[in-house]
């Protein structure tokens, strides 16, 4: 054996030595997400099993990305850790995607490839209400569905959240549908995707770096600048996204920053002189996605 070829076989020994420590950290890890379920099911046996936690994904992607270094693509580093933390949420309980795939069945389903892994289960629908009923109706699942107010023409979806609070009987074990995330997540320059979100009946976490979605129900029909003034007036800088083509009184705006259903602003917007409002609903929200670096 040359000098060369033992330096190549010491290079593929000291890989696979790499192979095998990197293996057995990923065991380890996933010990850790069944204790974490065990830990779960025995404080709240009785709680909504979802594992999804779209805000903590969000904090680990970032965290990696600001400690990355070296020649290797962070493109392949965010893909592995999105199949790790996609399977370990399946770990903890059901879990499943339900694709909006009328208008770009393959762009949609690549999109939630990409975001929650390529082993967990999921399935593609014709409508976005089908999405809706399927999230509302099974456990464990999330919906993927256009982005409101990107432009496909499946977006006009939403006023659908207006109406997805439960009702009826065990009404109290379930959660209203909100949008939780933004996908694609990881973005990196020139990337050709559909613009997405990801809804599920699972609350939102503040990260530091988010967007909100809320739904403005008026009291008559007036025009959303009259609207968007009003939240600007109460501290909310909003734009807004659309109205519901059949109910011109229901409106759609996004505004920057995390805003939860006890914000003081939205109840003073409702309050207001002006009594232009009945009410204001938080219909979700997302951490903002990341730039990847090339």
């Amino acid at each position: 054996m040359t000098d060369s070829t033992d330096f190549l076989a010491k290079l593929r020994a000291e890989i696979d030595q790499i192979d095998d420590a990197a293996h057995d950290l990923f065991v380890r890890r996933a010990e850790i997400v069944r204790n974490i379920a065990q830990a779960k099911a025995s404080e709240a046996p009785n709680a909504p099993v979802f594992a999804m936690r779209p805000g903590r994904e969000a904090q680990i992607m970032r965290r990696l990305v600001a400690r990355h270094s070296g020649s290797f693509p962070f493109a392949a580093i965010g893909r592995m850790w999105r199949e790790l933390i996609a399977a370990s949420s399946g770990m903890q309980g059901p879990f499943e995607v339900a694709i909006y795939g009328s208008n770009d069945p393959a762009g949609y389903l690549d999109v939630a490839r990409w975001h929650f892994g390529s082993v967990t289960p999921s399935g593609l629908y014709n409508t976005a209400a089908q999405v809706l009923q399927r999230v509302g109706d099974g456990k464990g699942v999330v919906g993927v569905l256009p982005l409101p107010g990107g432009g496909d023409p499946g977006a006009d979806w939403w006023p659908a959240l207006a109406h997805s609070q439960p009702a009826g009987s065990g009404a109290q074990d379930r959660r209203s549908i909100r949008i939780v995330a933004r996908l694609p997540f990881l973005r990196g320059e020139g990337q050709n995707a559909c613009d997405a979100v990801a809804v599920a009946p699972i609350d939102r976490e503040n990260t530091g770096n988010d967007c909100s979605f809320l739904l403005a129900f008026c009291r008559n029909e007036m025009s959303r600048a009259a609207v968007r003034r009003l939240l600007a007036d109460c501290g909310i800088e909003c734009r807004p996204l659309d109205t519901d083509k059949h109910d011109k009184r229901l409106m759609l705006f996004d505004t920057p920053g995390y805003v939860d259903d006890n914000d003081i602003r939205l109840a003073r917007a409702v309050a207001s002189e002006e009594k232009l409002l009945e009410r204001i609903v938080v219909a979700g929200g997302y951490a903002v996605p990341l730039q990847y670096p090339a």
